[in-house]
């Protein structure tokens, strides 16, 4: 009996229709996200376009706890800045009992893409009216720290608390306006990493192999890691990187070019 043979199709032998139902029927976001993406630039623009529709209406961004806190007292306290420090300390103590037991939170909902034909970043807006907290939108001074802090984002079903990368403020429009490309990075960055503290023995898998720690670079130069192999110098040859496997085995996938794999 003549032995089979099987034969490699490269991506753009599927319309991206099919592409695009494939993608959609995974459960594994992560994997579409981290590998899939960037197997091709056909692949690359269908996976970021099934990620793409979601985010309009269902990612919410949350500015709570004392982010929130020090932003409304920080408005209500301008009117006491030329008074005397006893009168200024005054205040600053009456305002702290009145939030007291009383959950603020700035929340803001995913709304378009601007612009619409590359989808660059995604416009958050505001959702509670803003005479809610005596329309107190974040100062300039307060939002200058904003990306450093960790805000609780909600997307895919799941809620993070995270550091929001390279957003900006349209305080006349009080809207936020952030690429979401990298908020999905950052977003499922940390869903890999909540997987490695939950599942420790899945730190084991060289099978008689050296490992090494993936340095996965970003658009934005910013380091990720992420465990596994690499074969060749800088991912110019190809490696294969481990995933999770629900038979605890490991996938392989073949990366052609460093610029491939983000």
């Amino acid at each position: 009996m003549k032995e089979r043979t099987l034969t490699a199709m490269p991506p753009e032998m599927l319309p991206p229709e099919i592409w695009r139902m494939i993608i959609l029927l995974l459960e594994d976001h992560c994997f579409a996200w981290f590998v899939l993406r960037r197997v091709s630039p056909l692949l690359r623009q269908v996976t970021e376009d099934c990620f793409a529709s979601p985010i309009i209406g269902n990612c919410v961004l949350r500015f709570a706890g004392d982010y929130a806190r020090g932003v409304t007292m920080e408005h209500k306290l301008k009117k006491f800045t030329n008074l005397p420090e006893s009168v200024y300390k005054e205040a600053t103590n009456q305002l702290s009992s009145l939030f007291d037991g009383k959950p603020l939170c700035f929340s803001f909902k995913a709304a378009n893409f601007f612009p619409p034909d590359t989808k660059q970043t995604v416009v958050f807006k505001l959702q509670d009216d803003p005479s809610t907290y005596d329309d107190s939108f974040p100062s300039f001074v307060k939002w200058r720290g904003l990306m450093g802090s960790s805000h609780f984002v909600r997307f895919d079903g799941k809620l993070w608390s995270i550091k929001i990368p390279f957003i900006t403020l349209e305080r006349e429009k009080q809207e936020i306006h952030a690429d979401w490309r990298l908020l999905c990075q950052k977003f499922y960055y940390h869903e890999l990493k909540t997987r490695r503290i939950n599942k420790p023995e899945l730190r084991d898998f060289s099978r008689g192999e050296k490992s090494y720690p993936l340095e996965l670079l970003d658009p934005r130069k910013d380091l990720n890691k992420i465990e596994g192999f690499q074969n060749g110098q800088k991912f110019r040859r190809d490696g294969w990187i481990f995933w999770d496997s629900p038979k605890d085995s490991a996938r392989i996938f073949h990366l052609r070019e460093a610029s491939d794999y983000f």
